[in-house]
Formats: structure tokens, sequence, C-alpha cells
């Protein structure tokens, strides 16, 4: 092999080394192995720098690196309760922290005998000398983390743990190591020999995920030492396109969808006034009679002294959203035609008895982004009925893709006549 191709074959060979390390780490969120807080010391006290209230952004840092705070638990508590002179009740998080900062150990693993001196860990059952109390102290921590995730996604935390051997252990000595991720809870056995590599997966239903970290063994000095946490993206849950179809991302529906709790495929119906939220806003000089919303869907035409119609009253409104289960939902409008009717009696017409209205719709998820938010499709006026097909507008513009999140139809009748504004019937959808 001459050695041009013996060049070219060993770049390709790093090209496809190289490509092959960026497809397998992407998908990391977040991590802590806490070797930034490696010091000459071969253990000592410290923190994630974490104190007092903290907004949901500073839990991660601009490098990815998951900051905890800390807190003691309940059974450390407890004991602090009875070595103060307090009684267990008064002891709370407040008080526990106020008498004493919790901390958390970090040390070499060699400190441990836990692996090398150059691999540094933590342990979750901390020491009490910083706040001068001394003997046997009651020192068990709890930390926790807030993690970015996308709503709808699964993501999966993975850790290495074990606990400490030492004399005078007891059966109680370690109970588990308690993870909480999100809204999964899950307690692993004690381990000694080496750290053992374990994970817990999560369906996000926030913009951040709780991840809790907590040794419930007896506060002894001795506890749970863990190494190497990570957080990685796993994906899209299963039904999160079906679900998208049906609810925006992020609302109360969406989530209860990718729960599994709302049956997928449906679409809200605009002939049933069930699957609708109507928020009527009348203006005004309208009557009691006129105010029933149910007849805004009435699809009849005028007739003299019949009311079978909504009066939105002088510069009144009225805004029609999708439901489904009771939901909040979006509608998908391309390729459907919106149909309204203003309704006036007699031989009325607009120069003798002006109503008008201004229709808007507010929509998500088009391809066109420039149509997304609230766009005016027509002005309505005394006895007209619309018909808007939503193919594209009057600037050409393709509605693919296109969801409906409200229909407005507010009245803007001018000075004149009309006492109750804009008379509205046969509001509907059609193919």
């Amino acid at each position: 092999m001459n050695l041009l191709k013996s060049f070219l074959v060993y770049s390709a060979l790093l090209s496809t080394t190289a490509t092959f390390a960026t497809q397998t780490t992407t998908n990391v969120v977040a991590t802590q192995n806490f070797e930034s807080f490696e010091t000459n010391q071969s253990w000592y006290l410290s923190d994630f720098g974490l104190q007092g209230e903290n907004s949901r952004e500073d839990y991660v840092s601009d490098d990815s690196e998951i900051n905890f705070d800390i807190s003691w638990t309940k059974r450390t508590r407890n004991h602090l309760a009875d070595r103060l002179g307090y009684s267990r009740s008064e002891m709370t998080k407040e008080l526990a922290n106020s008498i004493c900062e919790p901390k958390i150990e970090f040390g070499k693993a060699s400190v441990y005998r836990a692996g090398s001196r150059d691999n540094m860990i933590a342990e979750l059952d901390t020491d009490l000398q910083h706040c001068g109390i001394s003997g046997n102290e009651p020192a068990n921590i709890r930390i926790r983390s807030f993690i970015p995730t996308k709503i709808g996604y699964k993501y999966k935390v993975k850790f290495d743990y074990k606990m400490r051997s030492y004399g005078g252990m007891t059966e109680k000595s370690y109970r588990n190591l308690i993870v909480r991720f999100g809204s999964e809870l899950e307690k692993f056995d004690p381990v000694f020999n080496a750290f053992s590599s374990r994970s817990l997966e999560v369906l996000a239903t926030r913009k951040f995920s709780k991840l809790v970290l907590r040794d419930n063994g007896i506060p002894d000095s001795y506890g749970i030492l863990i190494d190497n946490i990570s957080v990685e993206e796993v994906g899209k849950n299963h039904n999160y396109d079906a679900c998208e179809e049906m609810f925006n991302v992020g609302t109360k529906g969406f989530r209860k969808c990718i729960e599994g709790e709302i049956d997928l495929g449906q679409e809200c119906d605009f002939s049933n006034l069930s699957d609708l939220h109507v928020l009527y806003r009348p203006g005004k000089g309208v009557v009691a009679s006129r105010k029933n919303v149910s007849n805004a869907f009435i699809d009849e035409v005028s007739t003299t002294g019949k009311i079978n119609f909504l009066s939105l009253g002088l510069r009144g409104k009225v805004a029609i959203s999708c439901r489904i289960n009771g939901y909040s939902a979006s509608y998908p409008v391309f390729g459907k035609t919106l149909e309204l009717r203003e309704i006036t009696w007699g031989n009325q017409n607009m120069q003798s008895y002006p109503e008008q209205a201004k229709v808007r719709v507010k929509l998500e998820s088009c391809d066109e982004e420039s149509l997304n938010g609230v766009n005016t499709i027509a002005t309505v006026q005394t006895k007209e009925k619309l018909t808007y097909s939503f193919s594209e507008n009057e600037e050409g513009k393709s509605y693919s893709g296109c969801r409906l999140k409200k229909l407005v139809v507010k009245d803007v009748t001018p000075k004149g006549p009309s006492k109750d504004g804009f008379d509205l019937n046969s509001v509907k959808f059609v193919d």
C-alpha cells in the first residue's frame, strides 16, 4: 500500500471514529463525576454553591454539570433533635439548616477503599464537625437537582453507587439508596464489593425534572458512595406525535395524553358544544334572550321574529376554542372551510342597517411560519355569509400544517341604528 493510500485510509478511520463518538455522546444532557471538586485534600466538606432560593436554571451549569442543593434527611433531623434536646416535631428542615448548614463530603476514592486516588467521589453521609457538633454525628443527606427536559421525551439517569463497609455494622446500617427522577422513585439495595452501575428512566412531563438521591440508612458517618451521575435523552415517547396532533406541546391535555390517559386519534367536533370552550363577552345593548351562546352554532337562515342567533353587542366578542376530554386542544384547519352568518331581520342591508364584525384566528404549527399567531381573515357585514377556505391566504401562503388555537368574532359595528351589534349563527367547519 503506497504512502498516499495509507494516509487516506488512516484519515477515513479517524473521520469514522470521530463521527461515531459524536453520535454516541450527543444525547447526554448533563453529568456530575465530581472531578471538578479535586483538591489536594484527601476528603473535605463542601457544597455546590446553591444556598437559599434558586431558580431551576441554576441546577445545570453552562458546561452541563449537574449541581445539587443539600438537605438533611428526616432520620438525621430526628437524630439531631434527640442530640440537641429539641422535640422531633420542632426540627424542621429550616431549623436544622439554621443550626448546621448541610454539606456533602467529597473525597478521593482510595480514602474509602473504593478505587483510585485519582478518582473523586461523594458520600451521602457527611459530617457535623463544621458546626461544632462532635460524637456520633447524625449526618445523612439528600441531594436534589432539576434537570432541563422536553415534555413528552424519555430520559435516563445513570449512576454508580456502593456502601462502605466498617466495623460495628448491623443489618440496619444500610437500607437503600433512594433515587427519584421526575415521577419515578426506586429503592436500590445495598452493594458492598464494588460500584454498581444502575439507571432509572422517566417520561418527562415538566420542563424541569426533579432528581433526588438519598441515603435512608442510619446516620452514623458512614454513607453511600456516589459517582458518575449522568442524564441522557432517550427520545420521544411512542405516542408523542399522535398527542401533538391533538394538543399543543406543554399543555395539560398533552401531558395527560403522553401519559396514556387520553385515547389517541380524537378530533374535536365544532358541531358539538360539549367539545368547545366558548368565551362570550357581550358588548352594549344585548338583552338576555339574545345571550344564548349555543345559538351561534345553529345552522339556519334569518327568520323574522326568531332568535336563532347570538348577539355580540356593540364592541362585544366571542372566542371559540376546541377541547378534547375537557382539555384545551388545537384543531387542524388545513383543507377545511369556515362558515358563519350574520342574521338581520327584514329587508335591511349594510347601508340601511349596518352591522359588522372582524373574524380572527389564532394559528399554530403552520408550515409557513408567518401564519403562526393571530390572523384577521375576514370582515363580515349585515346579512352576509362567510365561507373561508383554509387552503391558502390572499397572499398565496399555504395553510399546510396549521392548527386552530382560537376563533374570535369581534363586533366592529359603526355608529348607526343597530343597538346590539353583530348577530351571529351557523358557525362550523366543513371538509
